[in-house]
């Protein structure tokens, strides 16, 4: 979700910044989907995506790293930006734009959910080697 786009929105937003965000409807059914919960919901994901029965390699541990400091970096540009008026088409439908503050959200409660994910992996492993 993060790419080149999102920067390019924040440098090219008219938009000056408001005090307060105000989420989009669809924004907030779509980020309240990510957020992280007890008895986490079981989400659909690409193939090539999932991760499941691959081992977990270095390189994927520093590409996650680096979307965290890419996601800080992006927040930090985005100080100066009107969060709720500055759109950004999803990358599954360039037809559907979310407000960058929801791209955000989204973002955020997405990388929290593998970090719940990550947890329980742990746990697991620790109750099978004990």
């Amino acid at each position: 979700m993060i790419d080149e786009f999102e920067e390019h929105t924040i440098h090219q937003s008219k938009f000056l910044p408001d005090k307060y965000f105000k989420s989009g409807l669809f924004g907030n059914y779509f980020t309240k989907s990510m957020l992280p919960k007890e008895n986490l919901t079981k989400m659909n994901t690409f193939e090539d995506k999932d991760p499941i029965g691959n081992p977990l390699k270095k390189s994927s541990v520093d590409r996650f790293i680096g979307q965290q400091q890419q996601i800080l970096s992006l927040l930090d540009k985005s100080k100066g930006t009107n969060l709720s008026k500055t759109k950004v088409p999803l990358s599954l439908s360039k037809w559907i734009k979310l407000r960058l503050g929801d791209v955000f959200r989204v973002v955020v409660y997405h990388n929290e959910r593998h970090l719940v994910q990550a947890k329980e992996m742990l746990n697991n492993y620790k109750k099978l080697t004990g």
